[in-house]
C-alpha cells in the first residue's frame, strides 16, 4: 500500500456515505445535511488553524506576548470609552 492509501480510503468512504445518504433524502434534506457537514468541516479547520497559530505564538517571548495583550486591552478600553461618549452626546 502506498502513502496515499489512508487518504484514498477516507475519500472512498465519504463518497459511499454520500451516495447512501443522498438516496434516502429529498433535495432539501440533502442541502441541509450537506451544509451541516460542511460547517463541521470548516469549524474543524478553523480550530486547527487557531491551534497552529497558538503554537507559533508560543515561540514569542513572554514580554512580547504581554505587550500585545496590554495593547489590545488598551484599544478595547478606548473603544468602549468612545462608544460611551457617543451615547452621552446622543442623549
Amino acid at each position: 500500500m502506498g502513502k496515499n492509501a489512508i487518504p484514498n480510503a477516507y475519500a472512498l468512504l465519504a463518497a459511499i456515505f454520500a451516495i447512501i445518504v443522498s438516496g434516502k433524502l429529498d433535495l432539501n434534506q440533502q442541502n441541509v445535511v450537506g451544509n451541516f457537514l460542511q460547517t463541521i468541516g470548516q469549524s474543524i479547520l478553523t480550530i486547527n488553524a487557531a491551534d497552529q497559530q497558538q503554537g507559533n505564538n508560543n515561540s514569542q517571548s513572554k514580554g512580547e506576548e504581554m505587550y500585545y495583550q496590554l495593547k489590545l486591552l488598551k484599544d478595547q478600553i478606548q473603544y468602549m470609552e468612545d462608544k460611551l461618549n457617543e451615547k452621552d452626546y446622543e442623549d
